[in-house]
């Protein structure tokens, strides 16, 4: 937003304008009779102070951007991958305009932008460009190229320094794949130093699930670009997508409206479906805790409500034909469902959650159910309330040296789904097989 101020000093013949989302001024002339008056001014303090503005009548523009290096603040990380297209963000740390080199080779001779309503996505830090009309199956390279904009004016651009990410590549799911594993992290609160020695560990994995409280309360836009986008897209993210579910500390701090703008959902929602190969996913948003009442919340919670429609949202996916196809059918959520229905405020949402959403999913026939939040890791065998099983991350990394944080670990195949909750070292602490 720009905001003009008129400084009405007799003496002055300037206007200032402030650009709050980047904290830059620009001094514009309004009276060209200031050249005429250095000639007729002998004070050499007035002389000085009309120069100043000659050099000013040239727009010049005194941000602290001007004096920053053009960089990447994360590299790019690959978004909502199916079996025709991918979506890829990175994140600059100035304004800009972008676009994506990218081939079946490495000589990357196809390039593809973003534009939406006739006009090229520029001026902003986050960038998002969609890949379509791509063969499944099939592996492609690609690199991201951002051209810093210095100026942008109605009648005036002026680029600055273009910089360009590594050469990637990344192979999507084949129509009709019968084996692939992957990942589920949970619970991470800011702490991902382990993901590199745990995807090393599991270099077969095709995605990610992040289930949620990945990072802890958002009080920044840089808490978003380092502890989600920059970790994983030096750890994975580059070659290899992951899924979102938000947690419940991801609902709190000012920043966490800003989420959204860093990934990316088949629907634009928090939650959302997907189909990979012969498995079927639903991704639900649980949100917060505790009652939307509570007054740590101040009034701004509206769950319940929420989670409401999410219950007649699953209605209608699990009467499609292609639910019913799936040869497997597997939820993530953060919050447990059906795990504990006590009447404390703390496991409000689980009991909410069991009371809305189980009877949906036993009669969906899902497979299995992966969550997080309670910092205990386990696995809970389908019984007479449940009929699927549930599998529950631990956390966190920061507690009693690292011994809390897990990862998980699914593999899936033709006939069966098997989940393996591992300690970060790679410690196997309990399996599940649905055959």
């Amino acid at each position: 937003m720009i905001v003009k101020k008129r400084n009405h000093n007799n003496d002055s013949h300037i206007n200032r304008c402030y650009d709050s989302s980047e904290n830059q001024v620009s001094f514009i002339f309004r009276k060209p009779s200031v050249i005429s008056k250095i000639g007729n001014n002998r004070n050499p303090a007035t002389c000085a102070m009309y120069l100043i503005y000659i050099l000013l009548l040239f727009n010049l523009r005194i941000t602290a951007q001007e004096y920053s290096r053009f960089e990447f603040a994360s590299l790019p990380y690959l978004q909502n991958m199916g079996n025709e297209g991918v979506s890829v963000m990175w994140v600059t740390n100035k304004i800009c305009k972008s676009y994506i080199k990218y081939g079946e080779t490495m000589n990357l001779d196809q390039k593809a932008i973003s534009s939406h309503d006739g006009q090229i996505d520029a001026n902003m830090p986050v960038q998002r460009i969609r890949l379509s009309n791509l063969m499944p199956g099939k592996t492609y390279y690609y690199k991201a190229v951002s051209i810093e904009i210095n100026v942008y004016e109605p009648y005036w651009v002026r680029y600055g320094d273009t910089i360009a990410s590594p050469t990637y590549s990344f192979t999507l799911p084949a129509k009709d794949v019968q084996e692939f594993s992957f990942l589920a992290f949970n619970d991470v609160h800011d702490y991902p130093q382990y993901f590199d020695s745990v995807c090393n560990k599991n270099p077969d994995f095709s995605f990610v699930c992040y289930n949620g409280d990945i990072m802890d309360d958002i009080v920044s836009k840089e808490q978003i670009v380092n502890n989600l986008c920059q970790s994983s897209a030096t750890t994975f993210a580059g070659n290899k997508p992951f899924f979102y579910t938000r947690g419940n500390h991801e609902t709190r701090g000012a920043f966490s409206r800003m989420l959204k703008q860093y990934i990316e959902t088949p629907n634009g929602l928090y939650y959302y479906s997907f189909v990979w190969g012969n498995t079927y996913f639903i991704f639900l948003d649980t949100g917060e805790d505790k009652p939307d009442t509570n007054q740590y919340y101040y009034g701004l919670a509206d769950y319940d409500e929420y989670r409401l429609a999410q219950s007649e949202w699953i209605k209608g996916i699990i009467k499609t034909n292609e639910w019913k196809s799936a040869k497997h059918r597997i939820v993530c959520s953060h919050i447990p469902i059906n795990v504990n229905e006590s009447d404390s405020e703390e496991d409000y949402a689980e009991a909410e959650l069991s009371k809305k959403i189980t009877p949906i999913l036993n009669e969906a026939n899902i497979d299995i159910l992966i969550c997080g939040h309670t910092h205990r890791a386990k696995i809970y065998k389908p019984d007479k309330k449940r009929n699927y099983a549930l599998v529950i991350g631990g956390g966190p990394f920061y507690r009693n040296n690292g011994e809390g944080a897990t990862y998980i670990k699914v593999y899936v195949d033709e006939n069966n789904i098997s989940a393996e909750l591992h300690k970060t070292d790679g410690t196997l602490i309990d399996k599940y097989s649905t055959k």
